[in-house]
């Protein structure tokens, strides 16, 4: 098909030459074709080159335009985030999204491990890898990037998952040192490129700035948060104004003062707060200070304006402000409430009762306790006859403590009596004839008057302080006035009994966590010497942490040491930054040194003085190692296996020196062991002429044997000692092979042209150890052989069984006891697991024991145990057990003894069941009150994150957040189980009963769990008592227990099953709530322990329904708070009925 121009321009030649053309004419218009049709072909070249051209620019630009879009992405939000977590889960997801990466994670290192902190795409993932394995580890490292674009060619790759190409790692460095990796993975076909590689390294960057920012606004957020509740918590005003005059800076005792809002206050001029009669006279006094002083550290007192119009007489100390350079920008002072000291003799009325309140408040923590002073002393003080304390529960006042009255209210709603109102309103009232006003509550015949006085607490109501009197005893202003400060006297003294209790229990938390961290932590005085050391000082360092306070702090460091510390102690005092890290040297309760990372910060009191200085250690020999190790692997794994596979000393030494010469290059190595004061030659490599057997009293290797110490002669023509086995020699090492603390050898290194080193001393006292070990493996083999025989006598005739197992559970030893005990032969027993030889309904004992030992609470167990012996007669043993391990200290299974305890075993057993169930109550209660406080708060923000991604995300990822949330609910509802039973326990929870309708609550409650049922299209069907279906209770509690038994109900019942609820009065005083179900039933053996807390029949549990076993517990408990009992009946595999019992109450 011809070009459209091309058709057009020969059928405009067509048209112009209408006649005939000749032959001529005819070649020439072949010949103006074929020019337009080449022009043509050129034309159409030259277009797909163009387009080609531009779709490779296209593709350039989109990938940069992308790359660009991700790091401004990154930016805003690490800009956005502050928090470590929510960085790097931002930068995980952010560079998944934009790039279309399946696989992306970001771990920190935590020792020489690799913890995953976040990551997506992964169906499994390997959450901690060591720093000596995968790619991951080998960037951690080295510091370098690495891209892996076949990752079946790189030896080092570890794959998380099957199908994987491609992978990009780069490091993420902070203050120069790598603290993490930053890891893409891809599946086929997409590979990665080196342009990936380049914009991930780009990336990490942002994140270990971000991560520094977010250390650094943690330590920022602590700063200000102290001294923002320093002077947000003192009674002065204190303000700031600038050159003009006008407010800069007020805090929060500002609206106490006068009664402005702090915020409508900022901005306005200082002379609008002062009476006008009292402005001149402020003028005055900053004329009348010394010239060019202006109003700086003046006292004086004046009047202000209060928000309603009064006067209020105060005493100002006013400051001048100058920025950094120097220019005073303004002024700034307190402000003093006078009103007091100019009413000095009614407050001095009033004193004799704050005093005595005051000892009360001093005297008692307990806040029981502390009311009852509070009421007594009033009343003891003024001659009040009727004083009493209500506090706020819910939306009832509860009677906490009273004097003088007869019949007396011990609760009522906010909604009644002048309380209430006072509660509502949270102002004094003063009620001068009862008999004009309608809230009053005649508590006792000939009431006339009333004073009643919130109680507040960070500006919310908590209680009353009512004060009542008859006729002739009229109470007046005067009352009202002592009163309120009594108020706010009762009101600190509340909230300090319960601070008291939150204090105790933060300080057990704190220390708890300072206790266990494995920084050292510390804090000195001004003078330098030690105040304060967490545990992890004892393990670092060998000193009790008692034996060091008081001391000075520099006294640990070695002397070479002590000006360094010294002037880092002095530059943190001046400096601008928060903190000072530096490396040093700490000197050990043994002599030696350890290298320590110390943290240094200045300390201040609530007040805001410098006080001292604060920081940590953090032990860093093994980061100092590190390079060291890996110089030394090929000779230690040489070394090990030498030492693992000879048993003959000789062929171990040997093994030894060659392997040595040969990982290191060095020309001359040897070893010598010690007979008396002799050195003989085990072997050598590189001498011609050797010294054999050598004097101890010869040479560098006689000095070194003699005392013990390594030695390097990095110049031997300067050593008096040295002795020339060969000509040219020039550098030596020689280090002490020790025994316990005993020379038993040495091994010698000699140089011709390479010089030895610090580094090569280092090295050979390393190997030193493991020379030892070869030599003293090979010395004591006979001797255990010999010594395995005279053992294995012994323990054959032991009365005792003497047993070990492996890590599985495998039977590896018995002496010949176990045939006397059991009935079995050795051969059949060996290799079998031990709970073959335990009864079915004994071996959860038995595991208990084992648990608890492998939980490293206790180094050994001893417990009672049954054993099933050949003849299926049963025999109660003493068991007493304790973790096996290894040479290198890691456990390999469990040993121990096995004792026939038949005669003893009734009074034993006894004691053993009560010490068991005390102990394991006090550890659930622990796990209860810990775990759920703390999980609180990360499922609150986890319910908040994923409500704020549910508005960003569509429909398709919505499905996956409903997922969450259902976990999260789930998860949420066994913290507030855990929660309640703990309080419920520690007898925290108290009933507020009420008169309630019981069937209103079950249908309000039915309502609610109709949704629950109608997923699994159960029916809930609620046949309810007549009328009369009123009993006192407390309302909260008992929905509760319905809630748990209908919920129960509901798990155990299948789909299209029914569950009934009915309500019944009995005959006595008493109303039945019967829940029954169409479930699978409970079997007989379970019946009995349905009401246990985490007893779950979890042959009968549905699958994937979970829950804490702890929903009936609660029930049960709450139940009998009320007086009431629960019952229930069941038919296995017809279903259950519970019956709850209350008393209907008066």
């Amino acid at each position: 098909m011809l070009n459209p121009l091309l058709e057009q321009q020969l059928a405009e030649a067509a048209i112009s030459s209408l006649t005939v053309p000749t032959l001529d004419q005819w070649h020439q218009l072949l010949e103006k074709v074929s020019v337009i049709y080449t022009d043509y072909q050129t034309t159409e070249v030259d277009l797909r080159q163009s387009e080609l051209l531009y779709e490779e620019l296209y593709n350039s630009t989109w990938r940069q335009t992308q790359e660009l879009s991700l790091m401004v992405r990154v930016r805003e939000a690490l800009t956005n985030k502050l928090e470590l977590k929510a960085i790097i889960r931002t930068v995980v997801e952010v560079t998944a999204e934009s790039f279309g990466y399946a696989l992306v994670s970001v771990s920190l290192l935590e020792g020489d491990v690799l913890v995953v902190q976040h990551q997506v795409g992964y169906a499994h993932i390997i959450e901690r890898m060591p720093i000596n394995k995968g790619i991951t580890g080998r960037v951690a490292r080295t510091g370098q990037a690495a891209l892996a674009e076949d990752c079946s060619k790189d030896p080092d790759f570890i794959g998380a998952m099957s199908g994987l190409v491609s992978e990009v790692c780069v490091p993420i460095f902070k203050n120069g040192v790598v603290v993490g990796v930053l890891n893409v993975e891809t599946q086929a076909p997409q590979r990665l490129t080196s342009n990936d590689l380049e914009m991930m390294s780009t990336l990490s960057e942002h994140l270990g700035i971000a991560m520094e920012r977010a250390e650094l606004y943690s330590a920022v957020q602590e700063s200000n948060q102290k001294y923002q509740m320093v002077v947000d918590n003192i009674h002065e005003g204190i303000f700031q104004v600038d050159m003009e005059g006008k407010f800069t800076f007020l805090n929060k005792a500002w609206y106490p003062l006068l009664g402005y809002r702090v915020e409508d206050s900022i901005g306005q001029h200082f002379s609008q707060f002062i009476a006008p009669s009292e402005v001149k006279n402020l003028y005055e006094a900053q004329r009348g200070t010394p010239a060019g002083s202006g109003l700086n550290d003046v006292r004086l007192q004046t009047l202000m304006v209060k928000s309603d119009q009064t006067l209020l007489p105060i005493e100002a100390h006013l400051h001048q402000v100058f920025n950094t350079d120097k220019k005073l920008i303004g002024w700034s002072g307190t402000i003093i409430d006078m009103s007091d000291r100019l009413q000095a003799e009614k407050q001095a009325r009033e004193m004799r009762l704050l005093v005595h309140v005051q000892e009360a408040i001093s005297s008692k923590l307990d806040l029981k306790d502390m009311i009852r002073s509070v009421v007594e002393t009033t009343a003891d003080t003024f001659g009040y006859e009727f004083v009493s304390i209500y506090l706020l529960q819910g939306h009832m006042l509860q009677l906490q403590y009273q004097v003088g009255y007869k019949n007396v209210i011990q609760q009522f709603p906010i909604t009644q009596g002048v309380a209430g109102r006072v509660i509502r309103t949270k102002k004094p009232v003063l009620i001068e004839d009862a008999s004009h006003d309608s809230d009053f509550l005649m508590a006792e015949d000939g009431l006339v008057s009333e004073v009643c006085i919130p109680l507040i607490n960070n500006g919310e109501a908590i209680g009353t302080l009512i004060i009542e009197a008859r006729a002739g005893k009229d109470l007046t202003q005067a009352d009202l006035n002592m009163l309120i400060t009594l108020g706010e006297q009762v009101s600190v003294a509340i909230e300090r009994a319960q601070l008291y209790t939150a204090l105790r229990e933060s300080n057990l938390k704190y220390q708890m966590v300072v206790d266990n961290v494995r920084e050292v932590i510390f804090q000195t005085d001004l003078t330098g010497n030690v105040v304060f050391l967490s545990k992890a000082w004892e393990r670092i360092t060998g000193y009790s942490v008692a034996e060091c306070i008081g001391k000075s702090f520099i006294g640990f460091s070695p002397p070479e040491q002590i000006d360094m510390i010294r002037q880092k102690g002095q530059e943190i005092m001046v400096i601008d930054q928060p903190y000072l890290r530096f490396q040093n040297l700490i000197r050990r309760a043994d002599g030696t040194l350890i290298p320590v990372e110390t943290l240094l910060q200045r300390i201040y009191d609530i007040q805001g003085q410098l006080i001292g200085i604060g920081g940590t250690s953090t032990d860093i020999t093994e980061h100092l190692q590190a390079k060291k190790h890996e110089q030394e692997l090929d000779l230690l794994v040489q070394v090990r296996a030498a030492i693992f596979s000879k048993l003959d000393l000789k062929e171990t030494i040997r093994t030894i020196v060659e392997a040595t010469a040969e990982a290191f290059g060095y020309d001359l190595v040897s070893v010598y062991l010690l007979h008396g004061d002799t050195l003989y030659l085990q072997h050598q490599v590189g001498y011609e002429i050797m010294y054999n057997p050598v004097n101890i009293s010869v040479g560098v290797s006689g000095r070194v044997a003699r005392t013990g110490i390594a030695t390097l002669v990095q110049d031997t023509s300067s050593d008096p000692d040295f002795v020339n086995a060969m000509n040219a020699l020039t550098s030596e090492v020689c280090v002490p092979l020790l025994n316990n603390g005993t020379v038993i050898g040495i091994m010698n290194v000699e140089s011709k042209s390479k010089l030895l080193t610090e580094s090569d001393l280092n090295l050979m006292i390393a190997l030193s150890e493991h020379v030892t070990i070869g030599v003293e493996r090979a010395q004591l083999f006979t001797a255990i052989v010999e010594s395995n025989q005279k053992y294995e006598m012994v323990v054959n005739n032991v009365y005792e069984v003497i047993f070990q197992l492996d890590s599985d559970g495998l039977l590896t030893f018995l002496n010949n006891s176990w045939i006397q005990l059991t009935g079995y032969s050795l051969e059949d027993s060996i290799g079998k697991h031990f709970s073959t030889f335990i009864p079915r309904e004994a071996r959860e004992n038995s595991k208990a024991l084992a648990d608890l030992l492998l939980s490293g609470s206790q180094s050994a167990i001893r417990g009672q145990i049954t054993l099933a012996k050949q003849d299926q007669t049963r025999v109660p043993v003493e068991i007493h057990i304790q973790q096996v391990y290894n040479v290198g200290g890691e456990a390999i299974g469990i040993g121990g003894t096995l004792t026939d305890i038949s005669e003893r075993l009734q009074a034993e057993q006894q004691a053993l069941d009560l010490r068991l169930k005390v102990r394991t109550v006090d550890m659930l209660k622990g796990f209860l009150t810990g775990v759920s406080h703390d999980l609180r708060t990360p499922l609150s923000v986890m319910n908040n994150s994923l409500y704020m991604m549910r508005r960003r995300m569509g429909d398709e990822e919505n499905r996956y957040l409903d997922r969450l949330e259902s976990q999260t609910a789930h998860m949420q509802r066994v913290v507030e189980d855990m929660l309640d039973m703990s309080k419920l326990d520690d007898d925290i929870a108290e009933l507020a009963p009420m008169r309630l309708d019981v069937n209103g609550l079950i249908r309000d409650l039915l309502v609610t769990l109709q949704n629950t049922a109608s997923a699994k299209n159960q029916h809930l069907i609620f046949k309810a008592m007549g009328d009369n279906s009123f009993i006192i209770a407390d309302q909260f509690m008992l929905g509760k227990v319905i809630t748990n038994v209908v919920k129960n109900a509901i798990q155990y019942t299948s789909n299209d099953g029914d569950i009934h609820i009915e309500t019944r009065q009995t005959q006595g005083a008493t109303v039945q709530i019967i829940v029954s179900d169409s479930g699978i039933g409970i079997d007989a053996d379970t019946l009995p322990h349905i009401f246990e807390r985490f007893y779950k029949a979890n042959d009968a549990r549905p699958s994937g329904q979970g829950g804490t076993g702890l929903g009936l517990s609660i029930a049960h408990k709450i139940v009998e708070m009320h007086g009431g009992n629960i019952e229930v009946t069941s038919t296995l595999g017809e279903g259950s009925t519970f019956i709850i019992t209350l008393p209907i109450g008066q």
